[in-house]
């Protein structure tokens, strides 16, 4: 018997990088106000990116008539790829960031939930991920991930509408680290799903990082298991051509500074925040993770779904149902 789950995922490879490529050198500078008109071919594989990774919303919601924008903008070196998904009359803005080998094309649960509970959404593939530039799953430092957001964050300027934030494992570690570093109050309610501090197993494997750390660049990745979403999970090992095959080793260098830079904070910062962790998580040590968020934050609310896996906004339905409830709960919070 086949999975519903399986709905939601494509037979076959639609895409290829080569595809993919094309579209993102043909995209126009991101516009929240503006569409700009592609040329037949671009509007062609834009159509196919769209429905290849079922985030062709517009279809979805009709009666939303939700206007999509997709374009670049710049971010120091890099240039990121974002999308927007704007009803008529959204509440609120909420802006996603996405994990670890992530990009915004396998978050189509979490938007798909926001627009129908009425929120418009804001997202960009990190530096080195999915459609935007830079060397595939690798950073020479986090702070470059917290400037990308900077930058993001930055297009819904001085925004009528509140603007939250929801983040997934390394996407979590980009707004800790934006927040830490930034007194301006750019977020109404800030959740993090997930959030990475020091991985599983890290103490255990440091050694092999030592050893290859100023050796090779990247070691072959190994897909985990991190959801139980079994169709999800073929469907990145098997048919998503943006999934990074390789562990960058400069990635675990810049996450380690990440998690001694953690370790170093002394004075908290006063932005409330939530917490949403699965307890059968083997990506992040989440039991390690959440005292140090907590020394980190003054105002900490920690949300713990029993059995769940660290991909959160992709789990299994029974899961990602309390995840989002809990989402719907906090966001709604005054």
């Amino acid at each position: 018997m086949i999975s519903t789950e399986a709905e939601f995922y494509p037979n076959g490879n639609w895409l290829t990088e080569k595809q993919l490529e094309k579209l993102r050198k043909g995209l126009p500078a991101f516009s929240l106000s503006e569409a700009s008109e592609l040329e037949e071919n671009l509007a062609i594989l834009k159509q196919q990116y769209l429905s290849f990774y079922n985030i062709d919303f517009s279809v979805e919601f009709p009666d939303l008539e939700l206007k999509h924008s997709m374009g670049k903008i710049e971010s120091g070196e890099f240039e990121l790829l974002c999308q927007a998904w704007q009803p008529t009359k959204p509440k609120a803005w909420v802006l996603l960031v996405h994990g670890y080998y992530d990009h915004m094309g396998i978050y189509q649960h979490i938007i798909r939930h926001l627009l129908s509970a009425g929120y418009a959404v804001l997202g960009f593939d990190l530096p080195g991920h999915g459609m935007s530039t830079g060397e595939r799953a690798s950073i020479e430092n986090f702070d470059h991930y917290a400037e990308a957001l900077k930058k993001v964050r930055s297009l819904l300027g001085d925004s009528e509408l509140p603007v939250h934030v929801i983040g997934q494992s390394t996407g979590c570690a980009a707004i800790m680290n934006y927040l830490i570093n930034n007194d301006e109050p750019a977020f109404d309610k800030v959740l993090l799903l997930a959030p990475l501090v020091k991985p599983f197993a890290w103490d255990s494997g440091q050694w092999l990082f030592k050893l290859l750390n100023n050796r090779i660049n990247s070691m072959p990745r190994r897909f985990a298991i991190n959801s139980h979403n079994i169709p999800f999970m073929k469907f990145l090992a098997e048919q998503d051509v943006l999934q990074p095959k390789q562990l960058s080793v400069p990635w675990v260098a810049a996450m380690k500074d990440w998690l001694e830079r953690v370790d170093a904070i002394e004075e908290p910062c006063t932005k409330p925040i939530v917490v949403i962790q699965g307890t059968d998580d083997k990506t992040v040590d989440w039991e390690y993770n959440l005292p140090q968020i907590e020394k980190a934050f003054a105002s900490v609310k920690v949300e713990l779904i029993e059995d769940g896996r660290h991909q959160l906004v992709n789990e299994a339905r029974r899961y990602r149902d309390q995840v989002f409830a809990l989402i719907d709960h906090h966001l709604e919070a005054h």
